[in-house]
């Protein structure tokens, strides 16, 4: 319908320039329904994490230049479906100068910062997950291996995820799909097919059902309350309450952004001189 109101729109604004009519003609507009990326649900989030080793290990012989490829792959999951943080631009503006290591005053951990520079409601800074701790660290030592490897230094203006030259990766969708596939994860229950964008309504959906406060995480993704109930709340109908940025309880967990104000985690940090991870 939508389509077919186009080239309406352009005779009937023809029409008005050659004075064929007497008034502009004004169309309401069309809603265009959402369309919901399916999220993994527990038991394929799960084998999701499990299977992204796996895929690191089916390399072998002359194809072994996939293992970078499905290395960064790995840790694109564990990060953004920790998080939340949206695919595109927004994981493409995290700099190795972004993310800052912290240790929380009132709980005696480490955390790493992140500030999201080009975020898609304006810039914000996130605590993560402690079980990205590993993967944040990981990532680091396998860039500076390979620049080491190549005669390099370590740029930390450099996007985390990156290609070899050092220029941040456009996207993750054709490695996605060709993992997902392999495993048999591509499409849910109705067929619909997923994306990256589904690790950030995998992490929406979880935190929800974990009952955690609508505006914290409206925060905390760069999001509002309204849309975060009107995409993500129909999928918690049956789960049960738990503590906030504890996706897995064996797998760590991450301070409630009241707990621990980011202000006075933040206060000064990113305006001192380089802080090493």
């Amino acid at each position: 319908m939508k389509r077919d109101l186009v080239p309406l729109k352009l005779l009937f604004r023809w029409a008005y320039g050659e004075k064929l009519i007497g008034h502009k003609l004004n169309f309401d507009k069309i809603p265009t329904p959402s369309a919901r990326r399916p999220h993994f649900e527990d038991d394929e989030w799960d084998e999701l994490i499990k299977k992204s080793d796996d895929w690191i290990k089916l390399v072998q012989g002359k194809h072994k230049r996939h293992v970078r490829s499905r290395t960064y792959l790995k840790h694109y999951i564990h990060i953004l479906g920790y998080t939340g943080i949206r695919p595109g631009t927004e994981v493409q503006s995290i700099t190795w100068r972004s993310i800052k290591k912290k240790v929380l005053s009132n709980k005696s951990k480490t955390a790493y910062i992140v500030h999201i520079s080009k975020g898609k409601t304006g810039p914000r800074t996130i605590i993560l997950n402690a079980e990205l701790n590993d993967h944040i660290d990981a990532l680091k030592q396998f860039r500076k291996k390979e620049l080491s490897k190549a005669g390099k230094s370590f740029n930390r203006d450099e996007a985390v995820f990156c290609n070899f030259d050092g220029t941040p990766t456009h996207s993750f969708k054709g490695g996605f799909a060709t993992f997902l596939k392999k495993y048999n994860l591509q499409n849910n229950f109705a067929g619909k097919k997923r994306v990256p964008y589904s690790l950030r309504h995998t992490f929406a959906t979880r935190m929800i059902g974990y009952s955690t406060n609508h505006w914290d995480l409206a925060k905390y993704m760069g999001t509002s309350v309204a849309l975060l109930e009107k995409n993500y709340v129909h999928n918690n109908r049956e789960t049960i309450g738990s503590k906030f940025f504890d996706p897995d309880p064996n797998k760590g967990q991450v301070l409630r952004l009241e707990e621990e104000s980011v202000d006075d985690v933040l206060q000064g940090l990113f305006n001192q001189p380089n802080i090493e991870l």
